[in-house]
């Protein structure tokens, strides 16, 4: 894969919204690894709908499992070679809407 060496701002999907003072969701591609930072937060309680997708240099070849944290505990997430990254179960679904999910933890190659 080619090697993007800034990082790349990321058009959430809906039902997602960027965290109040938080940097803008971003992708950055170094030697073959995936990179994402910022913050997201649900709109509504059915979060497991995609975040974003991610532009064709940042995806893996294969379904990536990861794990981030936010205020309701970690949330399990996964990167698919299509390039969706969504959230699959989080911590306290009784709590409601994602209020805040960091992803400054998702690290993954996408060789």
């Amino acid at each position: 894969p080619s090697i993007n060496s800034s990082w790349v701002d990321l058009d959430l999907l809906p039902g997602w919204q960027n965290v109040v003072g938080s940097p803008t969701p971003q992708a950055l591609n170094s030697a073959g690894i995936t990179y994402l930072g910022g913050a997201v937060a649900s709109e509504t309680t059915d979060i497991l709908t995609p975040i974003f997708r991610l532009p064709l240099v940042f995806r893996p070849k294969r379904t990536k499992f990861l794990g981030s944290y936010g205020p309701q505990g970690v949330t399990m997430m996964t990167v698919d070679p299509q390039g969706f990254v969504t959230p699959t179960s989080y911590a306290d679904p009784a709590q409601g809407a994602l209020s805040g999910l960091h992803l400054d933890s998702l690290i993954f190659p996408n060789t």
